[in-house]
Parts: structure tokens; sequence; C-alpha cells
């Protein structure tokens, strides 16, 4: 395994580069930093520079002497996705946990639809009332597409509910205690019919790119699909 890069140099690519400059200059007065917008970084950057921190990467042909990259974002697709970043340059991001967040946003979602919300919100706006059928989560069925922090924590959540969670990774693995069984990814097609909940949480790559296509979604039987995960997964 190859030692990890020192950085010495840092290019920042970010419309924020002021406050950053400063705050990494404060907590690293050792390194060299200059940045600016995104769409501004030069060739001449990438080429003074050994480290770059970006959200992803700017429009140009070579990361010249870069081997260091950090994303700024949750998700490193713009580094995968259609070019993928050289192996041989080191690519990091930004540690922090958006499970719980993203997994009540998907409980939020779920009970909106099934206790009817929005309607009901639009029959109070009119002064109206009408007896209506109300859906539940508990005795239903999830199937997570992704099966890792964000989509465990999306889990847990519906499960307490007393849905009934599966889920699908690359792997085939997840969490026992939250997922009642996992399949691999190449099994989602044949996963999906008896799901009422189709929850996707999966990285956009370019195994994924498209993953939830015309096959996948016309064996569905009416199922509810919440995306957490890029647009281009579907």
């Amino acid at each position: 395994m190859s030692p990890l890069p020192l950085p010495r140099r840092v290019v920042i690519g970010a419309d924020a580069h002021t406050e950053l400059i400063a705050q990494l200059r404060e907590v690293r007065p050792d390194l060299d930093v200059r940045g600016n917008a995104p769409t501004d970084i030069t060739e001449a950057d990438f080429s003074w520079g050994d480290t770059y921190i970006g959200f992803k990467r700017p429009p140009l042909p070579t990361m010249g002497n870069i081997r260091w990259v950090h994303c700024t974002g949750a998700g490193v697709d713009a580094w995968l996705y259609p070019t993928e970043l050289p192996r041989s340059i080191l690519l990091t991001r930004t540690s922090e946990s958006f499970g719980t967040y993203i997994a009540e946003w998907a409980l939020a979602r779920a009970l909106a639809f099934t206790q009817q919300i929005f309607d009901l919100n639009d029959c109070q706006q009119r002064h109206e009332w009408r007896p209506r059928e109300v859906r539940y989560i508990r005795g239903s069925r999830a199937l997570i597409v992704g099966t890792g922090e964000i989509g465990s924590r999306i889990g847990r959540l519906f499960s307490a509910l007393g849905c009934s969670v599966r889920g699908v990774s690359r792997s085939g693995q997840g969490d026992p205690d939250i997922f009642t069984s996992t399949v691999s990814v190449d099994r989602l097609g044949e996963s999906v019919a008896d799901a009422d909940w189709l929850i996707v949480t999966i990285p956009l790559t370019t195994e994924t790119r498209g993953l939830i296509g015309r096959d996948v979604m016309s064996a569905c039987h009416g199922a509810f699909m919440i995306k957490a995960g890029r647009g281009a997964v579907v």
C-alpha cells in the first residue's frame, strides 16, 4: 500500500473559497493555499498544487500535479462519472452523517402519503370534509436499495412503525437487525413485486446509473418510490 500523500500546496475550488482559505490557514499555517470559483480554476493551479478541495472536477483536461482530492460533498459521484478520477489520486470526502436527517425526510414523505396530508390541507383551505380511507405504514413492506448508513437509518425508522424492511446492496449484505433479508443488486427486479415502498439511497456510479429502469419499474405493483440519491440512478 502506497503512503498517503502529504499536502503542501492546496487548491480550493468553491464559491466560498475565501472563507475556506481563511479557515484552513488558521489551522494549518504550514500549507500554501490558493482558491477560486470552481469554473475559474486553471491548469496553472493544478500544475502548482498537489491537493484539491472541491465538490466536483473543474472543466480541465487533466488533474496536473494533484495527488489528493477531497470532495466537500457527501457523495463523490461527480468524481467517478462520467470520467473517473485516476486511481493514482487519493479521493476522500467530508465525513458527516446525513442518515438521521434523510431518514426523517423519507418517513415524513411516507406519512404524508398514507395520511393524505396534502389532500387534507387542500380540503381544509376549501372548508370541505369528505370520508377517506387511510393507509398505514404498519403492516406494509419496504425495499431499500442501498443498505449503508442512510439506508440503515431509514430501515430502522420504518421497522419501528411495524413495516417489514428488506434490503438491496451491491454485496447482498445488510444489517440483519434492520433488514429481514438482503439481496444483491442483480436480484432487484425480482424483489420489487410485493414492495409497497421502493426507497432508493444507493450512490451514483457507473454501475448504478439507470439502475431503476423500465424493467424494474414494470415489475412494481403499486409501489411508492422515495428517492434520496442522485437523479441518474433512475
